[in-house]
């Protein structure tokens, strides 16, 4: 089985146009659902930490985190559709009280025989390992305000790329990046403060300036109308506001 090829043949069939994910079909399509859990199999036993020789380089070895950990949520989703909100996974008496770390903590996945869980694909490997703030926005949370998820698999030979349409993608959407002229500020989605760190960090590599802001790495992703409205946001000194964060699944409202 090729199967990052499965994987792209089961986006195509079950992403939405409106970039939701048609969950309750995947779930009433057993085969499908068998399709997915082999390609996690498959994933699963042959890690770039178990096995490096299988994979080209660091661009092949991100691929394969970002693939799997969208992989991972979509099917915990579906198999516990219908689901309103990945916050509603509660395992644990403790995940009662801190509602998210059931799903991104508590669910446990053998990754070429070592335990982890979602939180710690992100942050122990993905982010600590590749330092490129552009993964912010190939990770999907199966949640309404995450970046979509892509329709094309991640691809080592193609990420470079990938990685800069996924961030143009997000920062040109007007849930995520607006400009309000009429109070002088910015709005940005919730992902930029809890990542600004990551983002800064990514300007100032690009830029090759040190104390690069947060709305030097917006308006190097923004198309030029709203990079305008940007520079001249900052010059002004617009006061950044983020907004609220959507924990809704992001199912497909077709």
């Amino acid at each position: 089985m090729n199967s990052l090829r499965e994987y792209q043949t089961l986006l195509t069939r079950y992403l939405a146009d409106d970039g939701g994910v048609r969950y309750g079909e995947w779930q009433a399509t057993p085969k499908d659902v068998r399709a997915l859990s082999a390609v996690l199999d498959a994933w699963l036993a042959k890690s770039p930490e178990s096995h490096p020789e299988s994979y080209q380089s660091a661009s092949h070895r991100l691929g394969y985190w970002l693939n799997l950990y969208n992989a991972l949520v979509i099917r915990e989703i579906v198999c516990r559709w219908p689901l309103e909100s990945v916050k509603d996974v509660r395992p644990t008496l403790l995940s009662k009280v801190a509602p998210l770390k059931g799903f991104f903590v508590d669910l446990r996945f053998v990754v070429g025989g070592r335990t982890m869980n979602l939180m710690a694909i992100e942050n122990k490997i993905v982010r600590a390992q590749f330092k490129d703030a552009r993964i912010h926005f190939a990770l999907n949370c199966g949640s309404a305000a995450c970046p979509v998820l892509r329709r094309t698999v991640f691809d080592g030979d193609a990420l470079e790329e990938q990685l800069n349409e996924a961030s143009r993608d997000f920062v040109n959407q007007e849930e995520n990046v607006r400009v309000d002229d009429t109070v002088g500020v910015v709005w940005l989605s919730k992902l930029f403060k809890w990542y600004a760190g990551d983002f800064e960090r990514h300007a100032a590599v690009e830029s090759a300036i040190e104390g690069s802001s947060l709305l030097d790495f917006v308006a190097y992703f923004a198309e030029p109308g709203l990079c305008e409205a940007l520079r001249a946001a900052m010059a002004r000194g617009y006061r950044v506001r983020f907004h609220d964060y959507d924990w809704g699944v992001n199912a497909s409202s077709s």
